[in-house]
């Protein structure tokens, strides 16, 4: 009993002592070199790596700021969009006034934008850029930010309505003709401005509607046939 207790102690200890040895966190101005070599050759992972240790170790160092911004370059340039986004807000919001805010809000809604797959797919992403490609425009009208926001917001709106196009056309193949109906005049109303699209959907609307009519007359012919048939039945 007492060989098992001090084998358990032992175990404990070695635990403890390897847990206590951490990674040393280098010198600031090594860190910093470290991170802008690192983007200068694109070995973006290790510049990560870098700005992450300035921002948790050196969060008031002059570099502080500098280094949120080039974290969030970083995961943006690596393709780590979500993480880019979150990074940018928190520039965003530890340094509202920075100069560089507008290119901030633009990357923010550049994120989002990237993180959409298709139109079958979900379209929360694209309305969370939207929202801040119109925050941006909102608050730097004037800006090149500002401008360049104003033209992803139109790319957005067609993808929105290439989504919503694509759910009419769902219900279209699955003779939904109402429910088509619905969607396609939605599309027309919400989407006046793209003329291609809303043709389009004008079109498949006045159809879609004749086609629900038919299905109409022929359920309400069905039923009363079924109603004669059980009157015949009944006499």
């Amino acid at each position: 009993m007492r060989s098992l207790c001090i084998f358990i102690i032992f175990i404990c200890t070695l635990f403890l002592g390897c847990a206590a040895k951490e990674e040393p966190v280098l010198p600031l101005e090594v860190l910093y070199e470290q991170g802008t070599q690192a983007m200068q050759q694109k070995k973006y992972k290790l510049a990560v790596k870098a700005f992450k240790a300035i921002r948790d170790h050196y969060p008031f160092s002059q570099y502080a700021e500098e280094a949120i911004l080039n974290l969030s370059d970083s995961y943006f340039l690596s393709n780590q969009f979500l993480q880019a986004a979150d990074s940018y807000k928190e520039f965003e919001m530890l340094y509202p006034r920075h100069k560089v805010i507008p290119y901030v809000m633009y990357q923010i809604g550049f994120c989002y934008q990237s993180l959409f797959i298709s139109v079958d797919r979900e379209i929360d992403s694209l309305v969370e850029a939207k929202g801040y490609y119109q925050k941006l425009i909102d608050i730097y009208p004037n800006s090149n930010y500002g401008t360049k926001a104003k033209e992803q917001i139109l790319t957005i709106t067609r993808k929105l309505a290439e989504r919503d196009i694509y759910l009419a056309n769902f219900y279209w193949r699955t003779e939904r003709y109402g429910a088509a109906y619905v969607r396609y005049t939605e599309v027309i109303e919400k989407y006046p401005e793209l003329q291609d699209i809303a043709t389009y959907a004008k079109k498949q609307a006045t159809i879609s509607y004749l086609k629900f009519m038919e299905q109409q007359a022929e359920q309400a012919q069905d039923e009363g046939r079924f109603q004669f048939k059980d009157l015949f039945q009944w006499l």
